[in-house]
């Protein structure tokens, strides 16, 4: 599950953009990185848990649309699957 809303904005509901599994899943690795409007880079994790506070360097970015790309790679219980996940999440405040 991948939301696009996400509201940092301290109370403590939807405070982070994250990636959430099924329980079953069994993931290898996960690297994901956002990108503001212009194409630059604001975050980026290799963490499975990965998760955004919606800050560049501990300043808080402005409301609006970023795009998130995600490199999975997990087991499907036979084969070893990699995927790419691109799209967009819009953060408020």
């Amino acid at each position: 599950f991948i939301p696009n809303v996400f509201s940092p904005n301290g109370d403590a509901v939807n405070d982070l953009f994250f990636v959430q599994f099924n329980a079953d899943a069994e993931i290898i690795s996960l690297t994901g990185d956002i990108f503001d409007r212009w194409g630059n880079h604001v975050y980026g994790s290799n963490e499975q848990s990965f998760s955004w506070d919606g800050t560049l360097n501990g300043t808080p970015m402005n409301p609006g649309v970023y795009v998130y790309q995600f490199i999975l790679t997990y087991t499907d219980g036979v084969d070893v699957v990699t995927k790419k996940v691109v799209g967009d999440v819009t953060m408020i405040r």
